[in-house]
């Protein structure tokens, strides 16, 4: 802006009582400098009138990037871990189980470590933070109700002194020995009954579920299923049987 002592454009000196600012007092034009120095009031007065308009003042740049950059989000494969809630219920509504946040219930897919049917329901689910609800048949749970694994053992035979109607004990099995947890369904004329079924065979199961988080699966991850065959295969080039079912 052109001021008292300032060259014009023909370069007289001064400015007049009452001329505008900016302009050459002797022949009016306004010079390149007095454009350059009156540039920012204009881009002030721009910007008020913006600001007038639209109050709310903009955040400052490196905060826009930061709100705008997408989350690294992990996502669900065969062999991630996932922490997650839970509430099972049966047909009725009875609870029979469930995981809260103060103790989640964890555990790496693909490992045999839930029902086949649970664990295909969370595969299907994506990230953190979702929820699902489904229900797993008898077949996808723990099987149909074997009326064959209800036997009859004489009170004698049973290395439990506390034996009473309802309670879970440990039997041998008479194969191999392995421990075989079973339900003492009656005890009558110096017989138990015992009840070798899982307490929810043959019942559907209702879940719902929260994930709270979901680990990446490792980059040499082998399956409990891959693990298995290989050692059938393994079990078939040595000549035995041994190998039919190593689940």
């Amino acid at each position: 802006m052109l001021r008292p002592g300032m060259p014009g454009p023909c370069g007289m000196r001064g400015l007049p009582e009452g001329r505008p600012r900016g302009l050459c007092p002797s022949c009016g034009i306004q010079s390149k400098a007095t454009r350059r120095l009156a540039g920012p009031r204009r881009r002030t007065r721009r910007a008020a009138a913006r600001q007038a308009r639209n109050p709310l003042p903009r955040p400052a740049v490196g905060f826009t990037f930061l709100s705008m950059r997408k989350k690294e989000i992990k996502t669900m494969q065969l062999g991630s871990t996932v922490t997650l809630v839970y509430t099972g219920k049966l047909d009725d509504g009875t609870v029979f189980g469930f995981a809260t946040e103060e103790k989640p219930m964890k555990f790496q897919t693909g490992m045999d470590m839930a029902i086949d049917g649970f664990e295909k329901a969370i595969l299907e689910m994506n990230e953190a933070g979702e929820k699902k609800t489904f229900t797993v048949d008898e077949y996808g749970a723990y099987g149909e109700y074997l009326e064959g694994h209800v036997a009859k053992i004489p009170l004698e035979q049973i290395p439990v002194n506390d034996v009473k109607v309802g309670k879970r004990i440990m039997l041998s099995s008479s194969e191999d020995g392995a421990p075989m947890p079973a339900t003492v369904l009656d005890i009558t004329d110096g017989l138990v009954t015992f009840d070798l079924n899982h307490p929810l065979a043959g019942k559907s199961l209702t879940f719902e579920v929260e994930l709270l988080e979901v680990e990446d699966a490792p980059e040499d991850f082998v399956s409990a299923a891959e693990k298995a065959q290989h050692l059938k295969e393994q079990a078939k080039l040595l000549g035995g049987d041994q190998g039919e079912d190593f689940r």
